[in-house]
């Protein structure tokens, strides 16, 4: 298929094919090719698909658009590196937060989701790669107006009723 043939004239073009290229190599090389040549953008919204071609969103994402938000990112290095014969796969989750001192916890939310990589390592297992440009995702904690700090202030006074009151449960009521 002609996404096939795409994936393998951007893997012969960044070299992944080289005879006796280890894995972290590859994996150097396909990070490299992400940071340097693709952006980084929180549009949601998926690529436009070209009127007669048979292409997916990563596709679109490898070949065209080159801009996308992490899940982009993390798929089109899960197929590359696949294509590479590397047993990898994609892991949706987490990543940052903003600590709450009010109530000495880090508070996530839907900005905090986020998709990497991880290549299997007979010696090691599972590791974690992450091919999204990190500096343009991440949220900025330090700049924290008094509204938002009244908003630490209620989601600690939410966590514990929640603990407290809500969460209350018979094993509590002994113990107290």
């Amino acid at each position: 298929t002609q996404e096939k043939e795409a994936i393998s004239r951007i893997a012969n073009r960044l070299g992944l094919n080289q005879e006796g290229l280890s894995t972290r190599a590859k994996i150097s090389i396909l990070r490299d090719f992400f940071s340097n040549e693709f952006q980084y953008t929180t549009h949601l919204k998926t690529p436009g698909v070209e009127r007669g071609r048979r292409s997916s969103a990563v596709g679109m994402f490898l070949e065209t658009t080159r801009a996308g938000h992490c899940e982009y990112f993390a798929s089109a290095m899960v197929v590359l590196a696949r294509s590479e014969g590397l047993s990898s796969r994609l892991v949706n989750g987490f990543a940052g937060g903003i600590p709450n001192e009010v109530g000495d916890f880090v508070e996530v939310s839907r900005a905090d989701a986020h998709a990497w990589v991880e290549i299997h390592f007979e010696e090691a297992g599972w590791v974690r790669f992450d091919p999204t440009p990190p500096y343009l995702r991440l949220r900025d904690a330090d700049s924290r107006s008094v509204w938002e700090r009244l908003a630490q202030f209620g989601s600690a006074l939410e966590l514990w009723w929640f603990q407290r009151i809500v969460d209350f449960d018979s094993a509590d009521q002994i113990a107290a």
